[in-house]
């Protein structure tokens, strides 16, 4: 039995209004705390939120929402872009207002006898550095896709000819780079032609997200796992581990069904599930347990199922059911426990 969450990545939850509020309070608590955790949160409605409303061959036309489904596109959202005559949605005013403040929460200085200054987003700029009596210059090279490193390049100038002094040059070093997210400092008494050059790793990361085919037993919350390609009911992981990549799957449908808001609209379906981890591998049904193998090698009839109604008539859950067997089920025991394996239960050997 599989109880699933799913449906709200495919929605259009993406306003920018929210977004812009998100940021105001990231900001203002990496003023109070001078978190590296705070300014990586920044970066990514900065990057993937505000950067992409406004249509780049129309500037100022604006998107109402930004879609989070695989395979969507903003031309064809629910509201999609707006009409200069037609359209002036909220976002219109935050939207035009977040490109003004492009600028805004790149840098942090903190006066005191010997001034700190904290570079929280990499972007081209140049910067006064009043109390420390300098100029600072950031220069961040195009990113390629040949190149593995984001280039950022800070070049140290005299403002209007004062004395320099013993002052920290505090850099973020981003959760991308596969760190834990914090800063690097360096206190010197910097000179009018320094420079500090970067190397930021760029790698393909994964995060898992909130949706999982899982099961309740008593107050705890069971999901299941691809654990060394074997399926298994586990209890469920916090987010961002390796143990929530393991519980990830992608459901291949074989009907044509577009854009589905929950898995009640599938339903009937022919599937087929792919552990997000074994990308090109597909579970398959054996006589004892629930196994992942490589797609081109395996049973293709032991890999289909349809997805059906929850046996158990709970509203929300659902069973998958062998394609080539009416009355084959996948189960687990009555009794959940992690490290258990999901089996394959049949009343009798009729096929469809």
């Amino acid at each position: 039995m599989l109880n699933t969450r799913t449906g709200e990545i495919q929605r259009e939850r993406r306003l920018r209004c929210k977004l812009k509020t998100r940021n105001h309070v990231s900001r203002n608590l990496f003023r109070w705390t001078k978190e590296a955790s705070y300014a990586d949160y920044y970066e990514r409605p900065l990057t993937n939120g505000v950067l992409g409303i406004q249509r780049g061959t129309e500037p100022g036309v604006m998107i109402y929402m930004l879609p989070l489904g695989k395979g969507v596109s903003k031309t064809v959202t629910h509201n999609g872009w707006g009409k200069p005559y037609d359209s002036f949605w909220c976002c219109y005013g935050t939207g035009i207002e977040c490109f003004s403040k492009l600028g805004d929460s790149i840098y942090f200085q903190e006066d005191m006898e010997s001034p700190a200054l904290h570079v929280t987003q990499y972007i081209s700029s140049s910067l006064e550095w009043r109390s420390a009596s300098l100029s600072l210059s950031q220069r961040v090279k195009p990113v390629v896709s040949w190149d593995p490193y984001m280039h950022v390049t800070f070049t140290f100038s005299s403002f209007k000819g004062g004395m320099g002094k013993d002052s920290t040059l505090n850099l973020r070093i981003p959760v991308w780079t596969n760190s834990e997210g914090n800063f690097l400092s360096m206190k010197q008494n910097w000179k009018s032609g320094d420079q500090v050059t970067m190397e930021l790793a760029l790698s393909i990361r994964t995060e898992a997200i909130k949706v999982t085919l899982s099961q309740l037993s008593g107050n705890v919350s069971y999901v299941l796992s691809n654990s060394n390609q074997t399926i298994k009911m586990e209890v469920s992981p916090k987010s961002g581990t390796q143990e929530a990549l393991e519980a990830t799957f992608r459901l291949v449908t074989a009907d044509s069904k577009g854009r589905v808001s929950g898995p009640e609209e599938l339903i009937g379906s022919k599937v087929m599930i792919e552990p997000f981890d074994f990308p090109n591998m597909l579970m398959q049904a054996t006589d004892s347990f629930l196994a992942v193998q490589a797609s081109s090698s395996l049973d293709q009839e032991a890999s289909r199922f349809r997805l059906v109604a929850g046996v158990d008539g709970k509203l929300g859950s659902v069973s998958l059911r062998l394609k080539r067997k009416k009355v084959c089920f996948v189960y687990s025991d009555q009794t959940l426990k992690a490290g258990m394996k999901l089996k394959l239960k049949c009343d009798s050997d009729a096929t469809d």
